[in-house]
């Protein structure tokens, strides 16, 4: 990249302060004629992590991470395929089992400080899967003591939703799911939900994420997740 200039001040400002070690961790070319490419590369993102994370900035100019699947699904119970619309290389389809965990760890200088973050499930249904009504999924935080808990949907619910809790109970309204419990459906053609939330703490030096999700009365078969998205909320 060539030497900043007075006049690009303004778009070096938009760049994290250690943006040059991001370029660094990369292996690819991102040499830049002005700071507003090297700007605008930011904000597309790159490869890391010899192609299993992606790094971008938002458009305050926050850290933002991708996983992929296969370095964030903690269990081997999943089948490896390609597919084309993917980001990654391998996309994980599960099986009809009941649960499976969540455990990525990367450094924490790839996430901007004293910022909270909403952790996101990339995912796609199959035809199938979309033509059931399934219960919410328990989400576990296995870092947290003592350990959360709450409900998210794969699909949004058609009918109104009924209590999986373990007494069986009607849900009231203060337990009714919130937005952000819900899946939403991605510009790219992806759904997401939110799994998690945190927030960066400092001086530290790994993020980690530690999940567990659970179907209450049905396997995942018919779920194909791509990645695991660290964002700003």
């Amino acid at each position: 990249m060539q030497p900043i200039s007075n006049q690009d001040t303004y778009w070096k400002d938009k760049l994290p302060v250690d943006y040059e070690d991001m370029i660094k961790w990369s292996k690819y070319d991102l040499q830049c004629e002005t700071t507003e490419d090297l700007y605008n590369t930011f904000c597309r993102g790159f490869s890391l992590n010899d192609g299993e994370q992606w790094f971008s900035i938002d458009r305050d100019g926050k850290k933002c991470v991708t996983v992929s699947a296969r370095e964030a699904l903690e269990e081997d119970k999943w089948k490896w395929t390609y597919l084309a619309e993917s980001r990654f290389e391998e996309v994980a389809d599960y099986f009809n089992l009941p649960k499976f965990g969540i455990l990525c760890k990367f450094r924490s200088k790839l996430l901007s400080p004293q910022t909270t973050y909403g952790v996101y499930l990339v995912y796609k249904l199959s035809e199938g899967y979309r033509h059931v009504n399934p219960p919410p999924v328990l989400v576990a935080d296995k870092g947290s003591h003592p350990k959360e808990v709450h409900n998210i949907f794969l699909r949004t619910p058609q009918t109104p939703v009924i209590s999986y809790t373990a007494k069986n109970k009607a849900l009231n309204p203060s337990n009714m799911p919130k937005m952000e419990d819900l899946p939403k459906e991605r510009s790219d053609g992806w759904m997401e939900v939110q799994v998690h939330k945190f927030q960066t703490r400092p001086n530290i030096k790994m993020v980690s994420a530690r999940l567990s999700l659970s179907s209450y009365d049905m396997g995942f078969q018919g779920l194909t997740v791509q990645c695991l998205e660290f964002r700003p909320v």
